[in-house]
């Protein structure tokens, strides 16, 4: 890969990590960052581009309820059909076999702060690095606070992580996408 690749970026929109030490798939890592922690690990360290992070979280915390998911994707567009045609398996293993009671659609939500950022309410920023080792941590995005970054120079990157946006813009963005 060109070395100076990430020079030539704006941003960086991630979704994946995880800031409360709950995984999903796992007790302390998010799926992305746990399937591949060395990877997440290089980005953060070395990419020189401001980067956003979209932890999984945030995507719980602004879940959609099942009605406003059938309603979205029962839209009778060509838009609204092959949207339902490629979500189908992901919200039936949702819904039926893990049985959630909201749906969560994190790509997608990452994807509304970047193109319209206005709709982030809660935002902070953090230096935070990537577990390697642990057993059930592995993968685990961990804030390093100032006295950490101290003893460990070189640990943690500065990056902004959205807790909060705006359910109500997010919605309606989904809804503008099957028209």
């Amino acid at each position: 890969m060109d070395p100076e690749f990430s020079k030539k970026l704006k941003e960086l929109v991630i979704m994946g990590g995880n800031v409360e030490g709950r995984g999903s798939k796992w007790p302390g890592a998010e799926y992305n960052f746990r399937m591949d922690p060395e990877a997440a690990q290089i980005v953060l360290h070395e990419y020189q581009c401001n980067i956003m992070i979209m932890p999984l979280e945030s995507c719980r915390n602004n879940a959609l309820t099942w009605e406003f998911h059938d309603k979205w994707l029962s839209t009778d567009t060509a838009k609204g059909r092959f949207l339902r045609d490629i979500l189908k398996h992901a919200a039936h293993h949702s819904r039926v076999i893990r049985k959630r009671s909201v749906s969560q659609i994190c790509d997608a939500s990452a994807m509304a702060v970047t193109v319209n950022r206005s709709m982030i309410t809660e935002m902070i920023k953090a230096h935070v690095t990537i577990e390697l080792n642990g057993q059930n941590t592995r993968g685990q995005m961990v804030q390093v606070n100032t006295g950490w970054r101290d003893i460990l120079p070189g640990e943690g990157r500065e990056v902004e992580i959205v807790l909060k946006y705006d359910k109500d813009v997010m919605m309606n963005m989904l809804m503008k996408t099957v028209e």
